[in-house]
């Protein structure tokens, strides 16, 4: 039986028909919009706008604007934000920023509030091969504020390569860090200092150690509870490995990068390997053909961790410290649906 409906002619997509314009009313219904110049003033504001909520919205109360100028090259010389069109403002010109340039094009002063008795000014130095050096803030540019002399906050390039060695603040304190020849962070610190030679340093705490395997993932992680000795950046020590276990705290990680059966292989970097639970790894269904992956990580207490993922990358089983695991099964066909189910232990699940 026919439910009345009538069905469109082939339609020219450049020209479609459209019921009382070029085919009869009577063969659809028609929904027509009205086009409204202006902006609409926010709800309780039409008094403002001379009573009539559709006029373009100019009063600075309500038309919220920021502007720019440029030079030549395109680079930003002046900001000036809304709050500086309210002449009934508190902030009324005061929320504008200047921006002044270098001959080599980089920024080297920003100027807050220019002109008014608000005014702010932030500089930055830069090395010879562009990267910033130091930066003084409004504080330290500020005539009488009692912090002219103090030292710029800092950051201490590696001389080989673009690589911070250090962040100081004016006090001299900030974060050290080595790295090895591909970049990774191999020692880390809290340091004070006021030799920007970094000759001379006070490490004050947080020291961390860090080793990685040929693929650039960590393998061992050292918080160090005593005074740490010079490093290696190649060769960071790790409490437990080259070092007695008592100096510090570390996190090991292993690594299976084709789970294909019932066991894993994951080996640590101080020679331990396994897990002090069992999974069923079966129920992954994961085979040489589309193998997975694993993960563990054990904790300075010795709780294992782990995620195993499938060819694609997706978490498909993690277990915690205690073995309590939790499965994620993906693409289940039902009902005309493709659906992805957890499910914990006792076969609880959710989709």
């Amino acid at each position: 039986m026919g439910t009345g409906k009538k069905h469109s002619p082939a339609q020219d997509p450049q020209h479609p028909d459209i019921a009382g314009l070029n085919a009869p009313a009577s063969h659809g219904l028609r929904r027509k919009s009205k086009e409204i110049k202006g902006a609409r003033s926010p709800p309780g504001a039409a008094s403002i706008q001379d009573g009539s909520a559709l006029q373009p919205i100019t009063d600075p109360r309500i038309a919220r604007r920021t502007t720019y100028t440029h030079d030549d090259s395109g680079r930003v010389l002046t900001e000036r934000g809304p709050r500086s069109y309210d002449p009934q403002d508190p902030a009324y010109g005061l929320i504008t920023v200047q921006y002044v340039y270098n001959a080599r094009g980089l920024l080297e002063e920003r100027i807050l509030a220019p002109g008014t008795t608000a005014e702010a000014r932030e500089t930055i130095t830069y090395t010879a091969d562009g990267r910033q050096h130091t930066r003084r803030d409004a504080r330290q540019n500020q005539p009488g504020s009692g912090h002219e002399a103090d030292p710029a906050w800092t950051t201490i390039w590696d001389p080989c390569c673009p690589r911070v060695l250090a962040s100081l603040d004016p006090a001299g304190s900030g974060q050290f860090q080595q790295a090895d020849f591909a970049g990774r962070i191999t020692y880390q610190a809290t340091i004070t200092t006021t030799d920007q030679t970094l000759s001379t340093k006070t490490i004050v705490a947080n020291e961390v150690t860090t080793r990685y395997d040929g693929l650039g993932r960590p393998t061992a992680r050292t918080q160090w509870l005593v005074s740490a000795p010079a490093q290696d950046p190649q060769h960071p020590d790790i409490a437990g490995l080259n070092v007695p276990a008592s100096h510090g705290l570390t996190t090991w990680y292993a690594y299976d990068d084709s789970v294909t059966g019932a066991t894993l292989n994951l080996v640590f970097a101080d020679g331990s390997s396994g897990l002090p639970y069992s999974l069923d790894l079966a129920a992954l269904n994961l085979s040489p053909a589309a193998p997975g992956s694993a993960v563990a990580m054990r904790d300075p207490a010795g709780a294992i961790t782990v995620q195993i993922r499938d060819a694609a990358g997706r978490p498909v089983l993690s277990a915690d410290g205690a073995g309590v695991w939790q499965r994620t099964i993906y693409d289940i066909e039902a009902d005309g649906l493709v659906w992805t189910r957890i499910e914990d232990p006792l076969r609880n699940a959710q989709n």
